[in-house]
């Protein structure tokens, strides 16, 4: 997708998207990564993996909601930090990628239960399907001149992607009851 975009859009709107992309990716790569490493190794000693499950994904609801209402409210600053326009594409884009990265911020941690209960082929038959998914977006917005529309088509096919991870990686957890 990195490619096409600037073809799609524009050099300059595609530049937007990349510079706001990064930025929104920023604390799912930080916060993420870390929130993930802690999850893989209390899900092992916990006995109770669903509501373990159950919290980490409310918790990282809550996060995500604040860390992105926090940013959006912050835009007008970040936007003249990187030498943005402040127009309707740049907040449309920040408001699409918004939302894909706090999904992607709560289901990079979840979503480590496939790996951990060895379901490999199901991981890999997901991410295959949301890179068909994407690139399938990209093709029709561009066989359809939707331009614009191409940042709401791939937000909104993550979003789904992310989603489907998320109910995928719940209904993969085993308890594992110790007997008294």
């Amino acid at each position: 997708p990195l490619y096409f975009i600037p073809k799609l859009v524009g050099k300059e709107q595609g530049g937007v998207y990349f510079i706001i992309f990064k930025m929104m990716m920023a604390p799912v790569s930080i916060i993420g990564v870390a929130f993930s490493d802690y999850f893989k190794v209390q899900y092992f000693e916990w006995s109770d993996k669903k509501r373990l499950y159950l919290f980490y994904m409310f918790g990282l609801i809550f996060l995500s909601i604040l860390l992105y209402t926090i940013i959006n409210f912050m835009s007008v600053h970040i936007f003249y930090f990187f030498d943005i326009q402040h127009n309707s594409f740049s907040v449309y884009v920040l408001y699409m990628v918004s939302i894909v990265s706090a999904m992607r911020l709560i289901t990079l941690p979840l979503a480590n239960v496939i790996v951990i209960e060895k379901k490999i082929t199901l991981n890999l038959m997901l991410n295959v399907g949301y890179f068909s998914l994407v690139m399938v977006v990209i093709f029709m917005s561009s066989k359809l001149s939707l331009n614009t529309e191409l940042v709401y088509l791939i937000s909104l096919s993550s979003v789904l992607f992310y989603v489907f991870q998320m109910i995928i990686s719940y209904r993969s957890v085993r308890n594992t009851y110790v007997k008294p």
